[in-house]
């Protein structure tokens, strides 16, 4: 009886987390519709691939900042309604926009929004809740967000699919409602936050982040977890907390410095190839409703290969498993 009671009062708690992933599903789809509906109004490749580094930067000063905020604050549900109250007003301003440059600045804000809930999510989910339990609630965190993402992306490859037979509609006509549809998400998760979410006792970020580094250290599942948002700006609020240039300059050997820059040189591939990779599969033939489900495919592989991935990582050498992991996508 005491367990029932105990995971009927988590599950009351944690109810909140549906409104957050109602707004990032909406956010999940428009991650695809963004630039597919650039593409539509006349964006390049080349302009599309801007509208993801625009996004990537805008989306660092908004977790900074708002990290600092709710270090400072007593409350942290404001934050988040904030945040969605924001995704829904951008997503509502994507759908009017008439030029791709609208498009980039809607997207810019949207972001910027995104990212700044990051930190303050992770703080808010391990509020009253034991040290040891940590790294669990992350894993609660993430599941409620990666459902969300995807079930965004599933409904978009839906409607992406259906819309114009069903309805008559252009692309163009389809992508517009559905930005409308998302924003109307989450605007719907604000309500789910501000009814569903109990303002507890808070977790000061200096506690956080030095139980989180424990953790790390004896797991790695907070990097995995806290820090893969997606979306860098959470890595850099919680590196930027933590640093410590003594500390970095010790680490600092050259073994590691060649590593960093061959890190930095593979990641700025990736994002070279994922920025326009919508407009070049457009340009190539494919229409919107394949290219939702190449990205469903692509997140339920994903969602269903990354534990696993973890448990061989961790019984293999790693330098080895890399330079493989790196060939093969190379290929």
């Amino acid at each position: 009886m005491t367990d029932r009671h105990g995971a009927s009062a988590a599950g009351n708690r944690d109810r909140w987390l549906f409104g957050w992933a109602l707004g990032y599903a909406a956010v999940g789809a428009s991650s695809l519709v963004v630039p597919l509906y650039a593409i539509e109004l006349g964006a390049s490749a080349l302009f599309v691939g801007l509208i993801a580094a625009t996004a990537a930067f805008a989306g660092a000063p908004g977790a900074v900042l708002w990290g600092r905020l709710a270090a400072r604050a007593k409350r942290r549900r404001p934050f988040i309604l904030v945040a969605l109250a924001a995704t829904a007003g951008a997503l509502a301003l994507t759908a009017v926009a008439a030029s791709p440059v609208a498009v980039l600045v809607a997207n810019a804000l949207l972001w910027f929004a995104v990212a700044a809930a990051a930190p303050v999510l992770n703080l808010i989910v391990v509020e009253g809740v034991p040290s040891k339990e940590w790294d669990r609630r992350f894993g609660v965190l993430n599941h409620y967000q990666g459902y969300g993402w995807l079930g965004g992306l599933v409904v978009g490859a839906v409607w992406s699919a259906l819309a114009p037979r069903l309805f008559g509609l252009d692309a163009l006509s389809v992508q517009r409602r559905f930005l409308v549809a998302a924003a109307v998400a989450a605007a719907l998760g604000v309500v789910l936050v501000r009814v569903w979410y109990p303002e507890r006792s808070t977790v000061s970020t200096r506690r956080f982040a030095r139980v989180s580094a424990s953790i790390r250290r004896q797991s790695g599942l907070v990097g995995r977890s806290v820090r893969a948002v997606p979306y860098g700006p959470s890595r850099l609020y919680w590196a930027l907390q933590s640093l410590d240039l003594d500390d970095l300059r010790a680490r600092m050997s050259p073994d590691l410095l060649r590593y960093l820059a061959a890190a930095t040189l593979f990641f700025v591939g990736f994002s070279v190839f994922f920025g326009p990779l919508p407009a070049y599969l457009v340009d190539s033939g494919r229409t919107a409703d394949e290219v939702f489900a190449l990205f469903v495919l692509s997140s339920l592989g994903s969602a269903a290969s990354y534990a696993k991935v973890g448990a061989f990582a961790a019984r293999h050498d790693p330098r080895r498993l890399q330079a493989g992991a790196l060939a093969t996508r190379g290929l």
